[in-house]
């Protein structure tokens, strides 16, 4: 590893050197990437008519409520085994790393009349013991407040 001297006369490996060279190149990449996300989102928005644009507002508190409201619902699974990461970094003298919860992913897709949300599940928590507890849990729309939500399993 070579080290090349900075302005403040401090060394530096010369690896940060270059990863400062290609900062130069990516922030604007991202930032357009980003620009143009925004751009096709509002355009989207705007376009849309005034049923499906309040779809929209709720199917984003749908998404942004999901984790709280699975957990409520029970649908959540706790996994005990340690993640990779967690097995690599973990010291020998450090206590054992906290269960991971497990929530299953949702794919929720606006339109004219509500959302539809397509529920995936975890382990030991299927598509029946999702059903199985309709009646004792809100629909993910109709906890926040969708005149019409659909819940589907998933076709990912």
């Amino acid at each position: 590893m070579t080290t090349s001297p900075t302005r403040d006369g401090v060394f530096v490996p010369a690896d940060v050197e270059a990863v400062r060279g290609y900062a130069s190149y990516v922030l604007p990449i991202v930032t357009a990437l980003i620009g143009v996300w925004l751009v096709w989102t509002v355009v989207r928005y705007v376009r849309a008519d005034r049923g499906t644009r309040v779809s929209m507002r709720q199917a984003v508190r749908v998404r942004w409520g999901w984790v709280r409201l699975a957990r409520m619902a029970g649908l959540t699974v706790t996994d005990k085994t340690p993640s990779l990461l967690a097995q690599i970094t973990a010291q020998k003298d450090s206590p054992p790393p906290a269960p991971r919860v497990l929530t299953p992913k949702i794919k929720v897709k606006p339109d004219q009349f509500g959302v539809i949300v397509r529920a995936g599940r975890c382990r030991r928590s299927g598509w029946r013991s999702t059903r199985s507890r309709r009646g004792s849990w809100p629909m993910p729309g109709g906890a926040r407040g969708c005149p019409c939500c659909r819940t589907a399993p998933a076709r990912w």
